[in-house]
């Protein structure tokens, strides 16, 4: 048989058609079909997922570096390790934006991170910003859909990175760093883990949760780094959505930045306590569910339980670790404690008072049975604000308090 020249053209552009049509059509349902699909997609592709993918670990986390949405399809993305490097199962740099949606009906997908070292499990990790030379790298997640999972005792869900060079804070003088845009968004989904839920390091990470649900059991749900480490200038928005820590506070900022609230419930031993920073709540719902204490003396990293719904503690006991003014305007949401105060302000063992300024200009606040709503260590007339507002207990019986008017 022969075939004439337009033929010829016409059989090989049938052929490449099908050849594409059958790489286009190949199922994406192990390590080697993901990554190969990612490297083949152009910006701004969706990738879905047609089976369980779990990673090599040798081959490390899937990199995103270019505009992706990743469809999990109801499927579990997982990276299982028993090796003390951290295990991340994706990682999004080079400014890229991740997102993240699970088009199934049962709302079933997940990303999963295991670790036998316990502190080694990690879901995903945005930016890239770890060592002395490093200029920052950043990145952006959406999470629509699907469930980040850190499976062990002191996993973490998220992870930031914007520009946290630690030696460069160590010579403050020379430190020229400039901040790179670090933000995840969560409109749907959830992050469970027994540790920690997301995790700012670096310089104006930002985080704005609308919706989902954020789980965790021995950490905070959202968690700053403090300032001495080169953090700081974080923005952290709840408009919506669910924060809940079973044995820590559900927001606990240790860094320069501010939080604002605005909707959702934030749930934990403390709801939000603040070493530093400056806080504007105006509606949403936070309550405190850990045991009553007033032992403010706990020298280590971390959050010192109070069982107030929101906690303002100065703390020195880590050197410099917690630099910077604290903050606060309330004029909506609904703070409440069931063993505590509503409202806490004190100094962690002999450390100067860094507590600036408290404005109540309305919201509800609602402290134990046996306790009053409010308790200042020191506040006065000169840095506390009281306009509205409506109370379980009389302001006369906190430290004196009443409303300035």
């Amino acid at each position: 048989m022969k075939f004439r020249r337009k033929g010829v053209i016409a059989l090989t552009a049938a052929l490449c058609v099908a050849l594409f049509a059958t790489a286009a059509m190949a199922e994406i349902n192990d390590d080697s079909t993901l990554r190969q699909a990612i490297d083949a997609a152009s910006a701004g592709a969706t990738i879905t997922l047609d089976g369980d993918v779990a990673l090599k670990d040798a081959g490390g986390a899937i990199l995103i570096e270019k505009d992706i949405t990743l469809d999990l399809n109801g499927y579990r993305l997982s990276r299982e390790s028993n090796q003390d490097p951290l295990t991340y199962v994706i990682e999004v740099k080079n400014d890229a934006t991740l997102t993240i949606n699970d088009s199934s009906a049962e709302q079933s997908g997940q990303i999963v991170s295991t670790n036998s070292f316990p502190e080694r499990a990690r879901g995903i990790r945005i930016g890239d910003s770890t060592t002395s030379t490093s200029t920052g790298i950043g990145g952006e997640v959406i999470l629509n859909g699907g469930t980040i999972v850190a499976d062990t005792k002191l996993g973490y869900g998220v992870v930031m990175y914007a520009n946290c060079d630690k030696d460069a804070v160590k010579d403050k003088e020379n430190d020229n760093r400039e901040a790179v845009p670090v933000k995840f968004t969560m409109n749907g989904g959830a992050i469970k883990t027994d540790g920690y839920g997301i995790v700012p390091f670096g310089l104006e990470c930002d985080i704005i949760i609308n919706d989902g649900k954020i789980e965790v059991g021995n950490g905070p749900a959202i968690s700053g780094s403090a300032s001495h480490l080169g953090m700081g200038g974080t923005k952290i928005t709840i408009n919506g959505g669910e924060l809940i820590a079973e044995n820590d506070a559900a927001i606990y900022q240790s860094q320069l930045g501010t939080i604002t609230v605005t909707g959702g419930t934030i749930t934990g031993g403390d709801g939000i306590q603040m070493k530093s920073g400056t806080l504007n709540v105006t509606g949403g719902t936070i309550t405190a569910t850990g045991a009553f204490n007033e032992e403010y003396d706990d020298g280590e990293d971390g959050a010192v339980i109070t069982g107030a719904a929101l906690s303002l503690l100065s703390d020195g006991n880590a050197g410099s670790s917690y630099p910077g003014d604290i903050n606060v305007i309330i004029s909506g949401g609904k703070l409440s404690s069931q063993n505590g105060y509503a409202v806490v302000e004190a100094a962690v063992g002999n450390a100067d008072s860094k507590f600036e300024a408290l404005e109540i200009q309305g919201g509800t606040f609602i402290g134990a049975k046996d306790k009053n709503v409010i308790s200042m260590t020191n506040a006065t007339n000169d840095n506390i604000t009281i306009t509205g507002g409506t109370f379980s207990s009389d302001l006369s019986a906190c430290n004196g308090l009443k409303y300035l008017t």
